[in-house]
């Protein structure tokens, strides 16, 4: 089949996304989903690695912009988990009825991974397998303290808008309030298939003293769970070496499943 490039409709809003087989014509594939992380895109390093990670084990993935992110539409500053989830459970229902889909399995970055952590939660019979790669489980728990990249706030005296001091950009307040109230924990307690669990330990945005507490939470919902830490990595696995073994623990996963 061939590779293509196009929008998905999810509730009326553009969703940017590109479809990539493995090599070698087959009448069906297990498929990977691949969300991005907070400001990114489905183009940054890692997310097109772990994309040929999955055709090189022999899915196809579908890599997606999420709503106020890359191509897609929808504005940065009114964008909320909750839009995430929304179009996440929309792209599962999309990916149901392609023809040559016999799996669905998730993935995803930071932002990214929270979101794939939260649709396998909502949806446990439909998602085969689980790869959250550096989930930010920290702006839940940041959230439920008032205080998430750098902003304070009250849930009871919201502001208009918020300045993200280190990213220069704003965000409405409905960002920091959904997050505040997301179930996370019963989400992971209601997906039982199996999880692998990525995670650098030198981490700064997403510390990982949270993946470990995920990680606490997975043992006890799952018994198909592998936790990899990546020694010394930064959130995007940036060091020598560090992005092959990410993507050398992904292939070795999804080869598993088959």
């Amino acid at each position: 089949m061939d590779n293509k490039e196009f929008f998905i409709d999810c509730d009326g809003m553009p969703v940017h996304a590109k479809l990539d087989f493995p090599k070698g014509e087959r009448d069906s594939y297990p498929l990977l989903i691949i969300f991005h992380g907070f400001t990114g895109q489905m183009e940054e390093r890692h997310i097109v690695a772990v994309k040929d990670a999955a055709n090189r084990a022999g899915y196809a993935a579908l890599r997606v912009d999420l709503y106020g992110h890359g191509a897609s539409g929808g504005n940065f500053a009114d964008h909320t988990i909750l839009k995430w989830l929304n179009q996440a459970m929309e792209l599962v229902a999309y990916a149901k009825k392609l023809p040559f889909v016999d799996k669905i399995y998730l993935a995803g970055h930071s932002q990214g991974g929270l979101t794939a952590l939260m649709t396998a939660g909502m949806l446990p019979g439909e998602i085969a397998g689980l790869i959250p790669l550096s989930p930010a489980t920290v702006e839940v728990y940041g959230a439920r303290k008032g205080e998430l990249f750098g902003v304070k706030f009250n849930p009871e005296q919201m502001e208009d808008e918020y300045l993200l001091p280190r990213k220069n950009r704003k965000l409405k307040p409905e960002f920091f309030l959904t997050l505040r109230l997301l179930p996370l924990e019963r989400a992971v307690a209601s997906y039982h298939g199996p999880v692998c669990l990525i995670h650098g330990t030198s981490d700064q945005t997403v510390p990982f003293d949270y993946a470990k507490m995920l990680a606490g939470m997975e043992r006890k919902a799952t018994g198909d769970f592998t936790f990899v830490p990546i020694a010394g990595a930064d959130h995007n696995y940036t060091g020598d070496g560090q992005l092959d073994e990410v993507t050398s623990t992904v292939k070795n996963f999804l080869e598993k499943q088959l």
